[in-house]
């Protein structure tokens, strides 16, 4: 990663620990950081926080490309979410 690369990336990560610690990682904030990091960065992720098992490492060599789902990651990252659409915007429609 280059320099500015880094910062960035640290600055995603500070984001992406306060939503897992204050319980509020969504869809929007995960399709987000998934939209702007590469699967190798967002694996790099996942380790910072201890989500990643000798399996999926193993796995990841000779599996498919990397994916994250809302659903497979620790629920306490996501305890304060009320609505499994929470985050996203509505399509109202103004008469």
């Amino acid at each position: 990663m280059k320099m500015c690369g880094k910062r960035i990336f640290k600055k995603i990560c500070q984001v992406f620990d306060l939503c897992c610690e204050d319980g509020m990682l969504d869809s929007l904030v995960l399709n987000n950081i998934s939209n702007f990091l590469s699967g190798s960065a967002l694996r790099n992720l996942l380790e910072r926080r201890g989500e990643r098992k000798e399996k999926e490492k193993e796995e990841e060599i000779s599996g498919p490309p990397f994916t994250l789902e809302l659903n497979s990651l620790p629920q306490p990252w996501r305890r304060n979410i009320s609505s499994p659409h929470a985050g996203q915007k509505r399509n109202s429609k103004r008469k």
